[in-house]
């Protein structure tokens, strides 16, 4: 709903019926401490009731009311963090509620998901420049750059996961950070390396073009794109694969980027347009009844 009212939709009913929804999550007894009620995931703990407030705060701006209920879930998000033996801030557990957390096994660790209740907080500095929420924060973003690793061939990695107790990490990969979460602590604090995340592993791919503008991108990512001789611009995403996504895959695909980068709108075109058939030929085969001879995926070549 917040992006819909980004995008200029202004209808009232939007915001009193989001409004209704966070009333009656409160009203049910779904909030704890300003956390959920339930113990649940990552990713359950948040929607929640925890990402209506988050929008609740997008479109009632200034509201003394979600205000009040941001101040005591961005306490409740504190207290899910600590700083380990290490010395690095990191999210206890994966798996909690807002009377206990279970810290042992596989719960113990941060997750790409875990980061996403911080979008709570990230709103509160936002309005009035919270000193502890904004400190927890960075201190988070600080502990996973520290498990950042660079490879041989130059190329950034960070982990998937970490562990709170175990000072291990899970998998290294290229960029599996939250965007939302390392662009707010951008905006927060104006440090370039806060930018590192999004750079490693193509993760520019998940912002939209002006967004290269605005955190200073556009050039690094430009670099590569200078045409060959008498060729068109080749981007980075397409040096690496013609089928190359954005972090998580599901964000813009490399042909979408390369459009937004040099505005050349003949590789989505393509790629729509190949999509468009394999789409028509799965609709033909499931009508007549017959078993598909290929994988359900379309092509970008």
């Amino acid at each position: 709903m917040a992006g819909r009212r980004a995008h200029g939709f202004r209808s009232r009913k939007l915001k009193t019926s989001l409004r209704r929804l966070l009333d009656a999550a409160y009203k049910n007894g779904m909030f704890t401490k300003g956390l959920p009620t339930i113990q649940a995931d990552e990713l359950h703990s948040y929607e929640e009731g925890i990402n209506c407030l988050a929008q609740n705060l997008i479109l009632d701006y200034a509201s003394p009311l979600q205000l009040e209920r941001a101040m005591v879930t961005a306490r409740g998000i504190e207290g899910l963090t600590g700083v380990n033996s290490t010395g690095h801030r990191h999210i206890r557990s994966a798996y909690y509620s807002g009377s206990k957390m279970a810290e042992d096994g596989p719960w113990g660790w941060s997750k790409p998901y875990s980061y996403l209740v911080c979008q709570v907080p990230e709103l509160l500095v936002d309005f009035n420049g919270n000193p502890t929420a904004k400190k927890y924060l960075l201190e988070l973003t600080d502990g996973l750059l520290a498990h950042r690793h660079v490879d041989a061939n130059g190329r950034g990695l960070s982990a998937n996961r970490d562990s709170f107790f175990r000072r291990s990490r899970g998998r290294l990969w290229p960029g599996l950070f939250s965007v939302a979460h390392v662009l707010g602590c951008v905006e927060m604090d104006g440090r370039q390396k806060y930018l590192t995340p999004i750079v490693d592993g193509g993760m520019t791919m998940s912002v939209n073009a002006n967004a290269l503008d605005i955190l200073n991108l556009r050039k690094d990512t430009a670099l590569p794109n200078i045409p060959a001789e008498g060729g068109r611009a080749v981007t980075p995403c397409r040096r690496l694969s013609p089928r190359c996504r954005a972090a998580g895959f599901r964000g813009s695909s490399g042909e979408h980027f390369a459009w937004q980068a040099d505005g050349d709108k003949s590789p989505p075109r393509t790629s729509l347009r190949a999509a468009d058939r394999e789409l028509r030929d799965q609709r033909i085969h499931r009508n007549r009844g017959q078993p598909l001879d290929r994988p359900c995926r379309c092509s970008f070549d």
